[in-house]
């Protein structure tokens, strides 16, 4: 029986390695197993083996359970974190806390959604007149645009604008809005402009210029690397800024102010190259003071006046770009002229009343002060430039400068045609009364005014000058109609706002040196206009955010971010512009 059981067996056997083994042979193969490892006669070291080989076999066979129910677990969490981080982007808690760390990790996790979850919301030449202004209102908000009336168009510079904001906000850089880019862009989220480590751009060159000008940094890249963090850093450092290596609005508002202080030389230094430049800046005119290397309060002032003529930003300190245009054959000599300012101008101006050439001060050298300077020049035997130059200055103060008088010969000519015409024309009583009343009234007025010395009244002396200036001003600006625009330029031929008033008033002898929006509003260098229907054409017109050019019949013309363009807008169309008015700036 043994045998057959074992022929049996073998045959169970080959059954089962089939799958198909009968019940009887499966508990006798279980039990045989059992026993081959603890049956009775078997040493207790195999016993012990088999023991804690059949643990670990349960052991693992848990773990794998165990495992399986976890990873579904955590698909089905992952799913529900995903969905209730994305509503928290769109509708961010009350005081939940996030930094901006926070959601750019929670947006990084979107990254892996497919193709058509992530298509385009906006993009150029989208419209919508709620929606497209939106976008524009919010972007000036964040100060990825410059402020401006907002368009319902989504054109290039939008494109531009939503780039920077990807770039701040890690998305990828295509100008294209998606949906969840919107919903961040209009939560409390959103991260407001500005440039760091990693960045790079148009905008990151125009900020290196101005760290280059400034004695900071040696190169313009576009790259905002470590040397430009570094030099951020020491900005900020020197001008009292909280030093974090990023330039955010109150850096940049600081980088362009005439208050910024630079790395270059500056008051209270002392250098064997002062010298050098004190020299310079008395051969052209714009300093007295000893040649001893000591940058004092004379020198600085003598260097303002020299940024200021010279198109610089008259921060008063000589870096790198103001010692290179001072050094220069294109640097402009020292003559106080049409948009200067100050204790000198308003020196000038009294002396002026004084010899009866103008009558008013004003400490502002304008269209009226222009017109008076060539009339001294011209009774004086100088050259009538209507720029108050080194000569000039001498004969202006000196005790033979000669008073204002009218051109002589007016009493004779009228009197002699007076009377002549009025004889021969009208007989004996048209000749007496013609004669008498012609020589009268010609001899008496042309009399009284060829001899006299009253200063020429202001408006009526000088319309004919100032509509001239001023119409060469506007002609400029519209030769720029349709230009692009770019944040940060300044011409010539891509201009953001400031920038394009700022090469407009240059282009026509203002040598007014850069200043942002937040410049133009600050300023007290010009006569301030209070009211909007005040305006006059070729006034500088400051708004919250922006700067344009009045050009008469309520128009201004501007470098527009929201269009993108340099255009003609009417200032009254829309209520923006009264709502955000500040001032004007009576240039002319």
């Amino acid at each position: 029986m043994e045998g057959t059981r074992k022929h049996s067996w073998g045959i169970r056997e080959k059954t089962a390695s089939h799958g198909r083994p009968a019940a009887a042979g499966q508990e006798a193969l279980h039990k045989r197993a059992w026993n081959g490892l603890f049956g009775k006669g078997k040493p207790l070291w195999m016993r012990l083996i088999g023991s804690v080989a059949l643990l670990l076999a349960v052991a693992v066979v848990a773990l794998a359970v165990v495992a399986v129910s976890m990873k579904e677990e955590s698909s089905a969490q992952a799913a529900q974190a995903e969905q209730s981080e994305l509503q928290q982007v769109a509708s961010p808690a009350p005081g939940s806390g996030w930094q901006q760390a926070d959601v750019k990790q929670a947006l990084a996790a979107f990254s892996y959604r497919p193709a058509e979850q992530q298509q385009s919301c906006y993009t150029i030449g989208a419209e919508g007149a709620e929606i497209i202004t939106g976008i524009h209102g919010r972007l000036m908000e964040l100060g990825y645009m410059e402020a401006d009336e907002p368009s319902a168009t989504y054109g290039e510079t939008t494109a531009q604008a939503v780039k920077l904001f990807e770039r701040k906000n890690g998305f990828e850089m295509d100008g294209i809005l998606t949906q969840y880019e919107y919903e961040l862009l209009m939560s409390d989220q959103a991260a407001k402009y500005s440039v760091s480590l990693g960045d790079e751009g148009t905008d990151v060159s125009e900020l290196q210029s101005r760290l280059v000008e400034l004695g900071f940094l040696e190169d313009v890249t576009g790259e905002y690397g470590i040397y430009t963090q570094k030099a951020v850093k020491a900005f900020q450092k020197a001008n009292g800024l909280s030093v974090d290596g990023t330039i955010g609005s109150e850096t940049r508002e600081m980088l362009y102010s005439e208050e910024a202080k630079g790395k270059a030389l500056s008051y209270g230094d002392q250098a064997e190259i002062l010298k050098t430049y004190q020299q310079k800046l008395k051969e052209l005119g714009y300093y007295n003071g000893a040649m001893d290397g000591f940058f004092g309060s004379g020198l600085q002032d003598a260097v303002k006046a020299f940024q200021n003529k010279n198109g610089l930003i008259a921060d008063g300190a000589i870096g790198s770009m103001t010692a290179e245009v001072l050094m220069s054959a294109e640097a402009q000599p020292s003559a106080y002229s049409l948009g200067d300012s100050g204790d000198t101008v308003r020196k000038i101006q009294e002396r002026l009343v004084e010899l009866k050439y103008m009558s008013g001060v004003t400490g502002y050298f304008g269209e009226h002060t222009e017109t008076a300077v060539k009339r001294f020049q011209n009774q004086n035997g100088l050259t009538a430039d209507g720029k108050v130059g080194a000569k000039t200055m001498e004969v202006l103060f000196s005790d033979s400068a000669k008073k204002y008088t009218a051109p002589s010969g007016g009493g004779s000519t009228g009197g002699s045609t007076g009377g002549s015409t009025g004889g021969s024309t009208g007989g004996s009583t048209g000749g007496s009364t013609g004669g008498s009343t012609g020589g009268s009234t010609g001899g008496s007025t042309g009399g009284s005014t060829g001899g006299s010395t009253k200063p020429p009244a202001g408006n009526e002396a000088t319309d004919s000058a100032d509509s001239s200036k001023v119409e060469q001003f506007i002609a400029v600006a519209k030769s720029k109609l349709g230009c692009k625009y770019v944040l940060g330029a300044k011409g010539p031929d891509t201009f953001d706002c400031s920038g394009f008033v700022y090469w407009c008033l240059n282009q026509v002898g203002v040598k007014q040196s850069y200043m942002t929006s937040a410049g133009w509003k600050a300023t007290t260098k010009y006569p301030i206009v209070t009211s909007m229907g005040d305006l006059e054409k070729g006034d500088v017109i400051s708004y919250e955010g922006h700067v344009g050019i009045y050009i008469g019949n309520n128009q201004m013309i501007d470098a527009s971010s929201s269009e993108g363009k340099v255009r003609i807008t009417n200032i009254y169309s829309v209520s923006y512009w009264k709502k955000h008015f500040i001032k004007g700036c009576r240039i002319f």
